[in-house]
């Protein structure tokens, strides 16, 4: 492996979408995302970092680019702790910064297809995390403190090469959602992990000596630690809550996603009428450029016939000239 590389250049198309990204989040009334994905980026520029902090931007998407490390120089993780959604699929980080879990406000953790070889233990700290997905790296265990994230509700770990789960994850009660290689797990055993994410629970729970009760008796603390708003003596139960959160998030990214098409919609019609104009200006030099060409070679035309005209004249001149000169001789 070569000590330095060269770090790749962005192309034209991926420069103007970061730069166009980056004023889109700082207008007045923008929304609590910053979606820096497929810029083609090496690193997390420090404008982003201090866009988050300075907004307090809730949601930083990174997604399809060429990250191999989370933090630049010069740049802290403080300046994303009111990050709630970090969205980091298909880069290059083969780890984690070891404080990542001063994230405190973290829910969703997106490091799908990426190069990671461990997680750092102070993940658990991580408490409000309800999602992560680090599905397709190079994990090859999770460390304990998994077990210490009490709000988390799925968990991706397939295709990677994870053949245990630790004991402890039997203390996450909120989990709903495990996905994991059965073919390749040896603790639980495979016949408990192809039963799925109730029965891995079960297993966990009876080996660290506790009780099962199913995730949704687990869940409304939850909810209500996210939605803030919604009162104790409510009277729907976890489930109602939990359709009614997820919704929320959904309508929320289906907003985002309108909104960015439509200002990119807006950004393609603009770039359309910039390159007519272009065009049309363009044209406009050409014709300038031919007219102009035009009276060039009517005036040289018009120099050459009077320089030929003028040296038909001069030669009649000169023959008369010459005959006045013969008559006088002659005389």
């Amino acid at each position: 492996m070569p000590l330095f590389f060269r770090k790749r250049k962005p192309s034209e198309e991926a420069r103007k979408r970061l730069e166009y990204q980056m004023c889109l989040a700082k207008e007045a009334g923008a929304d609590d995302i910053l979606d820096i994905s497929k810029c083609e980026l090496s690193e997390i520029p420090y404008g982003a970092f201090a866009t988050c902090k300075v907004l307090q931007k809730k949601v930083l998407i990174v997604h399809t680019n060429h990250l191999t490390s989370l933090l630049p120089k010069s740049c802290s993780l403080l300046s994303l702790i009111t990050i709630k959604v970090l969205d980091l699929h298909d880069n290059q980080l083969s780890a984690l910064p070891d404080d990542i879990g001063q994230l405190t406000a973290l829910q969703v953790l997106n490091m799908e297809r990426n190069q990671l070889t461990y997680i750092p233990r102070s993940i658990g700290n991580l408490i409000q995390l309800q999602t992560l997905n680090v599905k397709d790296n190079k994990l090859k265990e999770l460390p304990d403190t998994v077990g210490e994230l009490r709000s988390l509700r799925t968990l991706d770990i397939s295709e990677n090469d994870i053949q245990k789960l630790p004991q402890l994850l039997a203390h996450v009660r909120t989990l709903e959602t495990l996905s994991l290689d059965t073919s390749s797990m040896v603790y639980p055993p495979q016949e408990v992990c192809s039963a799925g994410t109730q029965a891995i629970q079960q297993f966990l729970c009876k080996e660290s000596g506790l009780e099962y009760y199913p995730p949704s008796q687990y869940l409304l603390p939850v909810l209500e630690q996210d939605g803030g708003d919604t009162p104790r003596d409510s009277a729907d139960g976890p489930s109602d809550r939990l359709c009614r959160e997820e919704v929320e998030w959904q309508n929320r990214f289906s907003d985002y996603e309108k909104r960015k098409e439509q200002k990119m919609l807006e950004k393609l019609e603009f770039e359309r009428r910039l390159e007519l104009g272009q065009r049309e200006h363009a044209q406009l030099l050409q014709q300038s450029n031919n007219q102009k060409d035009e009276i060039l070679q009517t005036v040289k035309e018009e120099q050459f016939r009077l320089e030929q005209g003028l040296s038909a004249r001069q030669r009649y001149l000169d023959a008369e000239r010459q005959r006045l000169q013969e008559q006088l001789k002659q005389t």
